[in-house]
């Protein structure tokens, strides 16, 4: 069976399925009818135009598949949050870490610094397209946490550069895995009813507006204990929650 986005045999265990609205009546009847069938043989969530089907998935809580819905969810705000949290993380050690790492003076550091923070919206906004794309593709959730796993890898290594050359690269790679946000929000739309999905694209603002707050506020205050702090939390963060999507997220 074909739903016009998504062969249903490509869906893996624990996946979402999505079925179009736009699909025909008659065709989408059948659809339903395949779609449960191959959910059930497969033990898979089924989302069809916002509307729920859970199937005896043997693994879910006892509470049902909703919990673990909201809890993909929340998950899913808080990679935004981080993806957010990136592009102000380093705003405050810019110059001084720059200053280090080339044994010039804060002046002379300026341009090199303004390069350096510019850097990871830059590769946001090439490499946002293709992350979706790829998501389409592959998936959200192989996606999302791929790119998590990287980002805690990667400020990792920023944490440690030891030149101006490892820093732009590090900023770079940090940008690309934090260009995540296009399947994040995409995960948002593919699991939330028509009538909830305003609310959680409100709720999508709100993270992204949390995170350029946090971001300058804890890369200074993480700042005036190590310069490179902000890189060793970051990297924290971002590890947390990929340990915790791998168990939350379907």
């Amino acid at each position: 069976a074909k739903t016009g986005m998504y062969a249903l045999e490509d869906v893996d265990l624990f996946n979402i399925l999505c079925i179009p609205a736009a699909a025909e009546l008659g065709a989408m009847n059948a659809i339903y009818s395949e779609a449960e069938t191959y959910c059930e043989s497969k033990r898979a969530f089924l989302i069809i135009d916002g509307l729920y089907f859970a199937s005896n998935v043997t693994k879910i809580p006892d509470g049902g598949w909703f919990p673990l819905l909201v809890a993909s969810v929340a998950f899913i705000l808080v990679t935004l949050l981080l993806d957010t949290l990136g592009i102000g993380l380093i705003i405050p050690v810019t110059y001084q870490l720059v200053a280090q790492v080339m044994h010039i003076g804060l002046r002379e550091s300026a341009a090199y610094s303004g390069v350096l923070m510019s850097l990871y919206a830059a590769m946001q906004f090439i490499f946002a397209p293709i992350v979706g794309g790829l998501s389409d593709r592959f998936g959200r959730r192989v996606v999302i946490l791929t790119s998590l796993a990287g980002a805690a890898c990667n400020y990792v290594f920023l944490a440690f550069a030891p030149t101006i050359g490892w820093l732009f690269v590090g900023r770079v790679i940090a940008g690309i895995t934090g260009a995540s946000f296009s399947a994040a929000t995409a995960y948002i739309a593919d699991v939330t009813p028509v009538e909830k999905r305003a609310q959680s694209f409100g709720l999508i603002g709100a993270a992204f507006g949390l995170g350029f707050i946090l971001g300058p506020a804890l890369g200074g205050m993480l700042g005036d204990t190590d310069v490179r702090m902000p890189f060793k939390v970051a990297a924290a963060l971002n590890l947390l929650n990929f340990l915790y999507g791998l168990f939350v997220l379907p």
